[in-house]
């Protein structure tokens, strides 16, 4: 591979990664929302940019340790901090978080944040990376405040504000009314005066109004903002209801004074502000674990890119002396007749292809692009690579077994030439797999269509995989055989994934292994959220 070229790649991606960590630390000031990183090992945090500006910190002058972000918070709040945290840890869960108050050294000014993290473990299972999120929250605080104040404010004022008022004496007969009382009723004062509750409300809720009013009369107590519906010639309305004891002149009590308003607007609005505010938080906690996957994935394009560079340099500086010695072999080989040194000439000639074979793979895993879309006949493909391989291992008495005819004239959109080296490693691997029995060697092969996708499953009944290492097989240079690159299904799920498809391995020690492909027939842009 050109030296260059590879250096421009690189530069191109290096620019790509560079242009992404300035959108996300732009996505965080929008939101409000940073990332921190705490590494308990060597007690180190770490903080996006977006942390320092809620905390109002210089990151040059700020010690990014525990101790020192504890100094930062509330001093009211620092204990119930770090208890909480701790005690996350002490327990074992898997997740921290709180509401509290920081305090920002320069100014003084007190700010609300909420925080939020998941504890990352070692092999044994003890905690050792705590990854989180801290959204200011100052502002929703100042609204709910704000909120809390005027539902005070409003309290007060209903009380004092004329309203729907009426007396009532013990006999449960309305002896006052207002206005208000007699135009939401539509009835005037003389139908209303004089009458009880049974005679102007149904039965149920005259009981329910009655109840209250006796419960008033008995305690001398104010029974107050009551929410209840009222039934009215408009229709039923909510109303916010009040009770006091009504006294005579010798302060006994001879009644009960009530003052009532629709709430019915005020009702309907609480319903929708409690819907918008779980709404709102969904959102948030949607995208706290968006921005989170994010990073993550960021930062795995990056040890990709690393590593990808890395399979370059080497596959280039190895394949020359190769050609080279191949060629000295092959120089030697005519001059000589010796059966002796036919043999180790043979040996070389193996190693030589064996090394090659590497090669190819390093270049194949450092050299895999964005697909370049073509109409592709999936059946065709997949026979013609079934085929080669059967003719590759036609020694080695393996049976594949070709289960997708429903794939006859089926056509996918995706690049073939890596399409055709995705099946080629998973039937290799396959075949591998199945050696290590002496006899009943089979492979299937199962293709088919469900709505807009593509299914292919690789069935062996091969040595299959241990347990502990499912999770790895994707991982770059992982390999269970002994003369494998641990590259073949790394080049797999790459592929897979810019054809915003899916791969996945299930699979137990000495019961074989099945192989799950799921792609769109139709091209769909690749994205990180696969």
């Amino acid at each position: 591979m050109d030296i260059k070229q590879v250096q421009a790649d690189l530069d191109k991606k290096n620019e790509a990664l560079k242009i992404s960590e300035r959108r996300l630390n732009r996505t965080q000031e929008l939101a409000h929302l940073g990332i921190w990183e705490l590494d308990l090992i060597n007690n180190q945090l770490t903080w996006s940019d977006e942390v320092y500006r809620i905390f109002g910190l210089d990151p040059q002058k700020f010690g990014a340790t525990y101790e020192a972000f504890l100094e930062a918070v509330h001093p009211e709040d620092r204990k119930v901090v770090n208890d909480a945290y701790s005690g996350s840890l002490r327990g074992g869960k898997d997740y921290y978080e709180i509401e509290h108050r920081i305090v920002r050294k320069a100014t003084g000014e007190v700010r609300y944040v909420h925080e939020k993290c998941e504890h990352t473990r070692d092999s044994s299972g003890k905690i050792i990376r705590s990854i989180g999120m801290v959204h200011d929250i100052t502002d929703r605080k100042i609204v709910e405040e704000a909120l809390r104040n005027e539902k005070q404010e409003r309290q007060v004022i209903l009380e004092t504000v004329p309203a729907m008022i009426f007396y009532k004496n013990r006999e449960n007969t309305f002896v006052r009314t207002n206005k208000a009382f007699e135009e939401v009723m539509r009835l005037p004062k003389e139908k209303l005066e004089g009458r009880s509750l049974f005679e102007i409300y149904p039965k149920e809720q005259a009981d329910a109004f009655w109840k209250d009013d006796k419960e008033v009369i008995a305690t001398g107590q104010p029974k107050l903002n009551i929410i209840e519906p009222m039934e009215t010639p408009a229709g039923k309305r909510w109303v916010q209801t009040g009770k006091i004891p009504y006294r005579d002149e010798m302060n006994n009590i001879i009644g009960i004074i009530g003052f009532a308003v629709d709430i019915t607007e005020q009702k309907k609005t609480k319903e929708l502000l409690e819907r918008d505010k779980k709404t709102l938080e969904q959102y948030v906690l949607k995208r706290t674990e968006e921005l989170l996957k994010s990073y993550r994935e960021i930062e795995k394009m990056k040890r990709l890119s690393d590593l990808g560079e890395l399979a370059a340099t080497v596959a280039h500086e190895l394949r020359n002396p190769l050609a080279a010695i191949n060629l000295a072999s092959y120089n030697l080989k005519k001059k000589t007749s010796n059966p002796e040194l036919e043999k180790h000439f043979l040996t070389i000639t193996k190693k030589i292809k064996e090394s090659n074979e590497i090669i190819n793979n390093l270049l194949s895993f450092s050299r895999v692009k964005a697909p370049i879309y073509d109409i592709v006949n999936i059946f065709d493909l997949l026979d013609e690579n079934i085929e080669n391989m059967a003719e590759q291992y036609a020694s080695k008495n393996i049976i594949i077994n070709k289960s997708f005819e429903e794939l006859k004239n089926i056509s996918v959109q995706a690049d073939q030439i890596q399409l055709k080296s995705l099946f080629t490693n998973i039937i290799n691997n396959a075949c591998e797999a199945c050696l290590d029995h002496a006899e009943g060697r089979k492979i299937e092969v199962i293709g088919s269509v469900e709505g807009d996708n593509l299914n292919i499953q690789f069935k062996d009944n091969g040595s299959g995989i241990d347990k502990e290492n499912i999770e790895k097989v994707f991982n770059p240079f992982f390999s269970t055989k002994a003369k494998g690159t641990g590259l073949g299904l790394a080049v797999c799920n790459q592929i897979t994934r810019l054809h915003n498809g899916k791969i996945a391995i299930e699979s137990e020690k000495d019961s074989g292994t099945v192989v799950s492909i799921t792609l769109p027939l139709k091209k769909h842009e690749y994205t990180t959220k696969n």
